[in-house]
């Protein structure tokens, strides 16, 4: 996944999931600098970062874009 722009960040992890093994993304809560790349880019909407969720980062983004920023 390249969503997240920091190297070793959020890296692919195998686990072991109802007895099958698949892929999951791995937050390194030590080099995340919470920007929210990887959550907005994840498929499954499956990475809160620091406690935000997608739709928060969507809310902070529409605040950011919109002209109504003082």
């Amino acid at each position: 996944m390249e969503a997240c722009n920091h190297e070793g960040t959020l890296t692919m992890v195998e686990m072991e999931v109802d007895g099958e093994k698949v892929m999951r993304a791995q937050v390194n809560p030590a080099l995340c600098t919470g920007g929210g790349t990887c959550v907005a880019g994840c498929p499954e909407n499956a990475i809160n970062v620091k406690g935000w969720t997608l739709k928060q980062y969507e809310d902070m983004v529409d605040m950011i874009v919109s002209d109504q920023i003082v």
